[in-house]
């Protein structure tokens, strides 16, 4: 059966067995059936499970393979526990593999090394897991080293006292990728986990304060990336879900569906961590936003040249058809005031004036001098006209 058009995908995707299933892997099986029959691998991560812990092995490559072999069960365990879904392993594999991999450079403050496993940084995301959910509103840098050495993991991976000249900054960077959130104001010092998580999504309060979640809302954004690129604008990748659609001067920073963060977002609302804070819309949120962003053929071809969405050529569209669907079951909430925020700064008439002036500037430096020029003789005669007039006063006053 094909799924290369919109109104198939709906009318699956709608079927009871996805809508109201009681299995929260329902969805998932049905969008990795949909793309296995398309001939599709969503992540494209040159993982390999065996272990490459070769003397002499050849590190040249390992640039351009950033990924740390993570044995089984220390997946199924790690997945178990942040996700409650074991099924998840073979999406997140890619993920875990990087993310691994980037936690031993931050450790070691090197890349290239004959170890090339992930169990130990597997370990601590499982120590830290399960840290957080014990108790999430006093959870912190200082007391996870405490907690660790408590479980059962410290025996075989035992966690060092400081990394980078700080104890603190190791466990908070852990923490942060539990969530794919950037930790950049507070690397280094000792914080309640909770305020890394509401100073990179502040309308998740709502939990901690126990209130009613935010009413989501459905209201339409009209940024398209070439509408964006049109105001002069660039665009960059983040792996962080916190700095999507983050504008940063005049660049608009944009979480990346291309490679191993994908699955991520579509499983963010499994998240325990995520849930404990209040946060669990953040992926679906994110995933709207697609909608918009590949609103026509000329963003949706810029998106792909900037790397930030898959290129589906051979397979019409299957992935975003799907992800537009799920996009239009859910409205904005935690991130509603950023999204809405972002519309309303580039619609302003002072941007785009800030936007015409630095374009003319940049490209068409005739035409911004002679504009300069213009303005300043125009007030130049202002100001000689009006200092006439203030004469001429003065000089009737006086007779």
């Amino acid at each position: 059966m094909s799924y290369s058009t919109e109104d198939d995908i709906s009318i699956r995707l709608d079927n009871d067995q996805f809508v109201n299933s009681p299995n929260p892997n329902a969805f998932l099986e049905l969008f990795q059936q949909i793309l296995s029959q398309e001939g599709i691998n969503p992540t494209q991560a040159p993982i390999n499970n065996t272990n490459t812990n070769t003397p002499g092995r050849d590190t040249s490559n390992d640039l351009l393979n950033p990924y740390l072999s993570v044995s089984k069960e220390m997946r199924e365990k790690l997945f178990g526990e942040l996700f409650k879904l074991p099924g998840l392993c073979e999406q997140l594999i890619p993920w875990l593999g990087k993310t691994c991999c980037f936690l031993k450079c931050f450790e070691q403050q090197s890349f290239y090394s004959e170890d090339r496993s992930g169990d130990r940084y597997a370990a601590h995301l499982i120590g830290m897991t399960r840290y957080v959910l014990t108790s999430p509103y006093a959870a912190s840098s200082s007391g996870f080293i405490e907690f660790y050495n408590n479980q059962p993991e410290s025996n075989d991976f035992p966690i060092k006292d400081s990394v980078n000249g700080s104890q603190f900054s190791y466990p908070n960077t852990l923490f942060c990728y539990l969530l794919n959130i950037s930790q950049e104001e507070h690397e280094n010092e000792d914080v309640l986990f909770k305020d890394l998580v509401y100073s990179a999504f502040p309308c998740g309060r709502w939990k901690e304060n126990k209130k009613k979640p935010p009413s989501p809302c459905n209201k339409e954004i009209n940024l398209p990336l070439n509408k964006m690129k049109n105001l002069s604008l660039d665009f960059e990748r983040s792996i962080y879900c916190n700095k999507h659609l983050e504008l940063d001067e005049h660049k608009v920073m944009i979480f990346s569906y291309d490679g191993e963060y994908g699955p991520i977002i579509l499983n963010y609302e499994h998240n325990l961590v995520a849930q404990s804070y209040g946060i669990e819309t953040v992926g679906k949120e994110i995933i709207k936003t697609y909608t918009f962003l590949m609103k026509n053929k000329e963003s949706k071809d810029l998106m792909i040249k900037y790397k930030l969405w898959i290129n589906e050529e051979d397979d019409h569209g299957t992935v975003f058809n799907v992800l537009k669907v799920i996009g239009e079951k859910v409205g904005y909430s935690v991130l509603a005031d950023k999204f809405f925020g972002l519309e309303k700064r580039l619609d302003s008439f002072r941007f785009r004036f800030q936007s015409e002036v630095r374009e003319r500037r940049l490209y068409k430096p005739v035409d911004y001098y002679f504009i300069m020029f213009s303005v300043v003789l125009g007030l130049a005669t202002l100001v000689q006209t009006i200092t006439a007039i203030i004469s001429l006063a003065l000089q009737i006053k006086s007779l």
